[in-house]
């Protein structure tokens, strides 16, 4: 019946507009090589600093931490995802030290761009 296609020709039309809406998340290719995996292994053990084609870092004063640019290799989607979480309410968090705002679990908030990176 016409009413059994316009309904088929909706879903088809709903399931192309959820296929467009999928956003997939990957890491820069940079970080994968086998070079920057050794050389930051190493590092990250022997408690040095390290840096790899200016788009990694690893500093160890006053304490390890990595500077890794690019780390999303779908940089035209990271404004948007910025925008979604800073929609996403922050509960203030403080210790002795210093004070920060934190959200909850990435799995409890809202946003097609934050479900797509936190899978």
């Amino acid at each position: 019946t016409e009413a059994a296609m316009a309904s088929r020709k909706r879903s088809r039309s709903f399931e192309a507009k959820e296929k467009a809406r999928r956003f997939e998340f990957s890491l820069n290719d940079a970080y994968n090589e086998k070079e920057f995996n050794s050389g930051m292994k190493e590092a990250f053990s022997e408690k040095r600093s390290f840096s790899y084609n200016s788009t990694a870092t690893l500093y160890n004063n006053p304490f390890p931490c990595a500077a890794l640019s690019n780390f999303v290799a779908e940089t035209e989607l990271l404004a948007e995802l910025q925008q979604e979480a800073e929609k996403q309410d922050f509960l203030t968090k403080s210790n002795d030290l210093y004070q920060f705002k934190q959200t909850n679990d990435l799995s409890t908030c809202s946003g097609r761009l934050l479900a797509a990176f936190r899978s």
